[in-house]
């Protein structure tokens, strides 16, 4: 099984390869990232922009493969219903994963921060998942909504003294004091976006 990841962010890699290896224990799991664009700024807010990031990632990352790997789309035109027993091919994914904020009412700050996913295969098939969301403090917030140029990550990289605080714990690490990290949320968006791919015949 091969996967493509539409980033470079450890974090993001370590994730999607730790939960593909969990739901598809047989299969020997080949990740690989590339670069590639989310086509959305390097902070999105609200809904649309965040789930079009991860969308874009995955698309985009699945694209760039195919030109750098053509040898692993050779047979994608052949007729896919010739096999019975989907499960046993060779199986392509690339998957994209954004984090952005979201308005939600009754907040403190009134945005949720949530990573989505999205999970394409080489037919263009397409499933979306996404973490447990959580809140930033007002400020954070606040600093972001003035000035879209600025990332949270450049925000709590200023706070926690860590400037590479998104490629290990992220801010929720930092705000739950080590209690839960960056990954373990990744691999929360990672697993939601899996479900249909774990139940094809219900779901494709």
């Amino acid at each position: 099984m091969i996967i493509f990841v539409g980033s470079t962010n450890p974090v993001k890699i370590n994730a999607v390869k730790q939960v593909f290896s969990i739901i598809f224990p047989k299969k020997n799991i080949s990740v690989k990232s590339l670069d590639v664009s989310s086509e959305v700024s390097n902070q999105p807010i609200e809904l649309n922009n965040v789930v079009k990031g991860a969308v874009k990632r995955a698309q985009n990352a699945l694209n760039k493969a195919k030109k750098i790997y053509p040898t692993y789309f050779e047979n994608e035109n052949e007729d896919e219903d010739k096999n019975e027993d989907k499960e046993n091919d060779e199986q392509i994914f690339s998957v994209g994963i954004e984090a952005g904020l979201v308005s939600i009412p009754f907040t403190i700050s009134g945005y949720l921060d949530y990573q989505f996913c999205a999970i394409i295969d080489k037919t263009g098939k397409i499933s979306i998942g996404s973490n447990s969301g959580w809140e930033y403090p007002s400020e954070v917030i606040n600093s972001i909504i003035n000035n879209r140029d600025l990332e949270i990550a450049d925000i709590m990289a200023k706070i926690s003294g860590d400037n590479e605080i998104k490629h290990r714990g992220g801010a929720i690490g930092y705000f739950s004091k080590g209690k839960l990290k960056r990954e373990e949320l990744t691999r929360q968006g990672i697993f939601m976006a899996l479900i249909p791919w774990m139940n094809q015949d219900k779901y494709f």
